[in-house]
C-alpha cells in the first residue's frame, strides 16, 4: 500500500500516540497545551503513563501537504516533523496504515450507522405524520357523526382507535 499522504492523521490510534504520546514528543506537547491554556494554566511538566484516552488534535493535519503560514511557530516545526510520514521508518508506517485502516474502517461504520438511522427518521416521521393526519381525519368525520364504518374505511384506523378518539 502506497500512502499519498504526507503527514500523519493525528486522529487514529497510531498517529496521536507518534505525535503526543512518546517522551521524546514531551516538549511538543507541553508546549501545544500551552498555546492553548490562558497564562495561569501553563504546564510545565508532565508524565506519560499506560492509560489510552482518543483524543482530538489538529483534525485535517494529514491532509496537508505543507504547514500553514499560521503555524510556522518553532513548536509546530517539531509537530510537523515527527507528523512526516516519510520521517516513519518501515515498522512505524506499516503500523500506521493498519492503524489508518481500522481509523478509516470504523469511521465508514459510524457514517453508514449516522446515514441510516437519519433515514430511518425521515421514513418513521412519514409514518408518524400519516398517522396523525388520519386520526384529524377521524377526529373531524367523529365530529360530523360520520358512521364508524365509513371512517374506518377512509382512515385504515380500528375501530378502537376512533371509539378512543
Amino acid at each position: 500500500m502506497v500512502l499519498e499522504d504526507k503527514f500523519v492523521n493525528p486522529l487514529t490510534d497510531f498517529g496521536f500516540k507518534k505525535l503526543f504520546g512518546t517522551e521524546p514528543n514531551k516538549e511538543l506537547v507541553i508546549d501545544f497545551l500551552n498555546q492553548l491554556l490562558p497564562e495561569k494554566h501553563k504546564i510545565e511538566d508532565l508524565t506519560y503513563s499506560n492509560n489510552e484516552a482518543v483524543g482530538l488534535v489538529l483534525r485535517h493535519l494529514s491532509e496537508l501537504q505543507n504547514r500553514p503560514k499560521t503555524l510556522q511557530d518553532k513548536i509546530f516545526k517539531k509537530l510537523f516533523e515527527a507528523a512526516e510520514i516519510a520521517n516513519f521508518s518501515l515498522e512505524d508506517r506499516q503500523a500506521y496504515e493498519d492503524s489508518l485502516k481500522y481509523y478509516r474502517d470504523l469511521k465508514n461504520v459510524v457514517d453508514t450507522s449516522r446515514e441510516k438511522g437519519i433515514e430511518e427518521g425521515k421514513i418513521e416521521g412519514r409514518k408518524e405524520g400519516k398517522i396523525e393526519g388520519k386520526i384529524e381525519v377521524a377526529i373531524e368525520l367523529k365530529k360530523n357523526k360520520v358512521p364508524i364504518e365509513i371512517i374506518i374505511k377512509s382512515t385504515g384506523l380500528t375501530k378502537e382507535e376512533i371509539e378512543n378518539l
